[in-house]
């Protein structure tokens, strides 16, 4: 099949980088672009290039609500992360025959790049329906929490060679008879 080029235009955008460190160690560098409802754009695909290479491909649907469109312009291979678990305490609460730990995690996070970059990054802590069980974020570092989702984020800027490092712990209590 072949290519063809309907239309080639060019947008201003605001850049950021996306991390979910429990899920992939590198960043996804996005495009946030604004007033896009002016570009009268059709539904299908386009191909995405920066710095004249093509960095993939996206669906446009101009049927979505948004004042701002997103498009994931691909891994930046020079922000890395490492997430792990440094600590894990369990103790008898004081509700008697309840169970209480807590989970201490890490993640670093370093810019290897030559630029300043603005990174959200996100985490998650469990959440659950059941009343007998209490999950709670007990440190945050400074991050934004929805205690519906367990959704954990921080918003920071990141300097050229900068590695920054954050932990977050959350507890869980519940009846230590019942898994």
């Amino acid at each position: 099949h072949k290519l063809m080029v309907v239309t080639n235009e060019e947008v201003d955008a605001k850049f950021l980088h996306y991390m979910l460190p429990r899920a992939n160690k590198n960043a996804f560098l996005i495009a946030k672009i604004g007033d896009w409802e002016s570009l009268s754009l059709l539904p299908g695909k386009a191909n995405i290039y920066f710095n004249q290479t093509i960095v993939g491909s996206t669906d446009i649907n101009p049927s979505v609500l948004a004042d701002t469109m997103e498009i994931t312009m691909g891994r930046d291979q020079g922000i890395v992360s490492t997430r792990k678990k440094i600590d894990e305490k369990q103790q008898k609460s004081n509700f008697g025959k309840n169970l209480l730990k807590t989970y201490t995690f890490e993640i670093k996070v370093k810019n290897g790049t030559k630029a300043t970059t603005n990174l959200t990054l996100e985490d998650q802590i469990p959440v659950t329906d059941n009343e007998e069980i209490i999950i709670e974020l007990v440190e945050k570092s400074g991050a934004k929490f929805n205690e519906h989702t367990g959704k954990i984020t921080w918003e920071f800027e990141l300097k050229p060679g900068e590695e920054k490092i954050i932990k977050f712990s959350y507890s869980l209590e519940h009846d230590k008879d019942k898994p």
